[in-house]
């Protein structure tokens, strides 16, 4: 994580905070973009993982758009983790779970054909060795999708 937040930073963030309508409507974006980056590359959509998911907003929406596609979300905040895994519970969605990782680990065991890592990139101190423990997890023909906010990405 970045030397401005601790794991309690994020912990007490996420205990006190809602995402933002911007937050919202930016991680629909990012259902559609997903939807339509898999259709134009021809991938199958079987495991996917989203690392660092805050409140997995995408996630949940593509668990409801895919139910035979299992997904997985991870953050280092055991608030938003749990607070995830509880909706989850209360909406039924049982394609979808939830785990605690402090990037630059990644799951160890799981292989996936979708990584997603939106917004996180820019909190970790060593990004270089995170993007190549991410391509590590991916299935052979899989894709990793990330972004690290800058001047030119707008956020």
């Amino acid at each position: 994580m970045a030397e401005d937040w601790t794991l309690a930073d994020w912990d007490n963030y996420w205990v006190s905070t809602q995402p933002s309508r911007e937050v919202v409507l930016a991680q629909r974006r990012w259902v559609r973009r997903v939807i339509r980056f898999a259709k134009n590359v021809n991938v199958q959509l079987d495991v996917i993982a989203d690392i660092g998911c805050g409140p997995a907003i995408a996630l949940f929406e593509l668990a409801r758009k895919f139910p035979k596609t299992s997904f997985h979300g991870f953050d280092g905040s055991s608030a938003i983790i749990e607070r995830n895994t509880e909706r989850a519970r209360n909406l039924y969605i049982r394609n979808i779970s939830f785990s605690k990782i402090l990037l630059p680990k990644v799951p160890k065991k799981s292989v996936f054909s979708l990584v997603l890592c939106i917004a996180t990139l820019h909190y970790v101190k060593d990004s270089l060795l995170t993007i190549r423990n991410l391509y590590s997890i991916l299935k052979p023909g899989g894709f990793l999708i990330f972004n690290y906010p800058n001047l030119y990405t707008g956020y």
